[in-house]
């Protein structure tokens, strides 16, 4: 049996539990767990000895599993109509363009996968570390930076139509390039929120808004439309998301 520490063992604990328990109950199961290795510790017992009772996480929640059928197939359905709601909301607004409808993407769809990972089931119990911090404020920067060529961009386009004219298709392409980039810093928001490392959920706000005020503008170049609107058109859902990042970067501060 390969034994891990107590953060790796909740975190675990908190994954398989997933879809399969209420938030309520994974909260419950995670602060008793925590309660008992503090207890066992200040009892003299190793965290060693701890897991050993306990067992793998998995063998451990099959065995809550046996009596939470019913809880297991109500949560599943919600999750699953869920995804299927933000998979409708998603095609739709793609096709409209619409401004209204990715505002309210941008603000569903990193609250729905922050949900679906169990954000915050460990909020009491594990706190960030310095160099998670760091890490937060790195992929902000990284996130910045992608907006900042972003908005270079539209400025250039916008000086002189006929000037950009001839570097219409470089931009294009660069644009491309960015619209990755921000996908990829939410591709590892998401993964550092399953880890638990929840300051990250700003990032995964943040990134989601760059992702779809470069989608805009990626469809103002091929439109090629009024020049003001391109403003509007990329910097609307990124407002949004910045906000929301911000928020949840101070609440988690001051609940940690």
């Amino acid at each position: 049996m390969n034994t891990i520490g107590k953060e790796e063992y909740l975190l675990q604990v908190k994954n398989a539990m997933l879809f399969h328990f209420s938030r309520k109950d994974i909260h419950t199961t995670l602060e008793d767990l925590n309660q008992i290795f503090e207890s066992g510790k200040e009892n003299g017992k190793t965290e060693r000895e701890i897991y050993n009772e306990f067992g793998e996480p998995k063998e451990f929640i099959h065995g809550l599993l046996q009596d939470s059928h019913d809880k297991f197939m109500g949560n599943l359905f919600r999750y699953i109509f869920g995804a299927l709601l933000l998979c409708v909301l998603t095609i739709l607004t793609f096709y409209q363009r619409s401004q209204v409808l990715l505002c309210i993407l941008t603000v569903i769809l990193p609250g729905f996968i922050w949900n679906l990972l169990g954000g915050g089931c460990l909020y009491k119990i594990r706190t960030e570390s310095e160099r998670s911090l760091k890490r937060f404020y790195l992929y902000h920067i990284l996130t910045f930076l992608i907006i900042a060529a972003e908005q270079v961009f539209i400025t250039l386009v916008n000086t002189d139509m006929d000037r950009m004219a001839p570097f219409g298709k470089a931009v294009y392409n660069l644009s491309y390039l960015l619209l990755i980039a921000a996908v990829i810093v939410m591709l590892i928001a998401i993964y550092r929120v399953c880890r638990g490392y929840y300051l990250s959920f700003g990032i995964l706000t943040l990134s989601c808004g760059v992702a779809c005020s470069l989608f805009l503008y990626l469809d103002y170049l091929m439109r090629f439309v009024d020049a003001g609107d391109s403003y509007i058109l990329g910097f609307l859902p990124y407002t949004v998301s910045f906000a929301f990042s911000v928020l949840s970067f101070l609440f988690h501060r001051k609940s940690v």
